[in-house]
């Protein structure tokens, strides 16, 4: 039997069950969607098992930050548009509150993430990514098919380094996967998406936004615009071309910001990997990196940049993604698009992350091996951050050169 609607929660229920969830989502967003399961689906029972995996899956097909979308979706089934904005903001908060703080700290005391324990936590972001990749690889590589995706994925981007390679990858995995791979089972919906009041102009909303944020960069008059400016355009641009999470934005955001020049390479590294210390999305890199660049201003308007495209395709999506995601064929897509994400991130872990967090250095590397045994055991992911943070302090080996460069 399906399960009966839900009356709508007040947008202060919604805000405060988010903020709380917010504070304590550490972990990355395989993490936050079982939080997520665990307090909407089994305990306030706000959405049935089924819905809730349809919505996950939706997610996990649009570009976009994963658990921030599914966060939006619970929102727009609880209390429609202003319900999806609110837990998404409040989901959010506590993180990038933390890292708006640590941006300003940068414009005053440049000198911070140059340190030694900025080097450690370098590390950090390294092993936490190549557990991720590691994961990644062993749950959906298998088969002939999605290894193929994603070897070939992995050397479109090792070949043709810009912005678009990744998107083009994932391109490539939903085309081959619906083609090619395997059948597999499609279960029966027990229950819909319990989807509240969108309005039909929220779609034509979403896609004016996605198409606006992937024209501007190539618009002749954008050369000249402030950095700050050119920096909300490119992170936008990320936003709307990233499939499969936070980790898989690093590569795009490296191309359009660092070597552009809007950011500095160490600043961005060391931003990524604070993030990976605070509970919340990924995406709240954004934080840190418009406050180093503009102040609160400039945090507020980059962490609405790389969130806006990917929450506005799930807003548009999720009416009609209940009928669709029984189709056999668009699940087979999404397998494709999972390979082609796999194969993007292991180029970024092994010719982004390690020459630019560890290069040469084997102290570092230690730290990060140290880092993966104790991910790999599962140990809380602040302590192994606060760990090496301490290893980078006693170890004494500031940042000195990232991307072949002497700041």
């Amino acid at each position: 039997m399906p399960m009966p609607e839900k009356a709508p929660a007040p947008l202060a229920e919604i805000a405060w069950r988010f903020l709380v969830l917010g504070c304590t989502a550490f972990g990355g967003p395989i993490a936050h969607l079982g939080m997520l399961r665990e307090n909407f689906v089994a305990r306030h029972r706000w959405l049935s098992e089924h819905a809730f995996a349809d919505i996950v899956s939706l997610a996990q097909l649009l570009p976009g930050p994963t658990s921030s979308q599914t966060v939006f979706a619970i929102g727009l089934c609880r209390r429609g548009f202003w319900g999806g904005v609110t837990a998404a903001c409040c989901f959010s908060l506590p993180g990038a509150l933390v890292l708006c703080a640590a941006g300003l700290l940068l414009t005053s005391a440049p000198e911070f993430v140059r340190s030694p324990w900025a080097r450690g936590l370098l590390a950090f972001a390294t092993a936490v990514v190549a557990i991720a990749v590691f994961g990644m690889v062993r749950r959906l590589t298998h088969g002939n098919v999605k290894g193929l995706i994603a070897s070939t994925s992995f050397l479109i981007c090792a070949a043709w380094q810009t912005p678009l390679a990744g998107a083009a990858c994932v391109v490539l995995g939903l085309v081959v996967g619906a083609a090619l791979c395997p059948r597999r089972l499609v279960e029966a919906a027990n229950a819909g998406i319990p989807v509240r009041r969108v309005a039909p102009w929220f779609t034509l909303l979403a896609l004016a936004v996605v198409a606006a944020v992937l024209i501007l960069p190539f618009l002749p008059f954008t050369h000249d615009l402030p950095d700050i400016a050119r920096m909300v355009i490119a992170l936008a641009q990320s936003g709307s071309l990233v499939f499969g999470g936070g980790h898989v934005v690093l590569p795009m955001m490296d191309a359009s910001l660092v070597e552009t020049k809007l950011v500095n390479s160490e600043v961005f590294l060391g931003g990524y990997a604070l993030t990976q210390t605070l509970p919340g999305p990924l995406f709240n890199v954004g934080a840190f990196l418009g406050a180093s660049k503009a102040g609160i201003l400039g945090g507020v308007l980059c962490t609405v940049a790389l969130f806006a495209p990917g929450l506005c395709l799930m807003g548009a999506a999720l009416p009609m993604w209940s009928e669709l995601s029984h189709n056999c064929r668009a699940r087979r897509a999404l397998d494709g698009a999972n390979a082609a994400v796999t194969g993007v991130l292991l180029w970024a872990l092994i010719f982004v992350l390690i020459p630019d967090a560890i290069g040469t250095s084997w102290s570092m590397g230690v730290v990060a091996v140290g880092a993966v045994a104790l991910l790999w055991h599962r140990a809380p992911l602040p302590l192994v951050g606060a760990i090496c943070a301490m290893a980078g302090f006693l170890i004494g080996e500031p940042v000195t050169a990232l991307h072949g460069t002497t700041p």
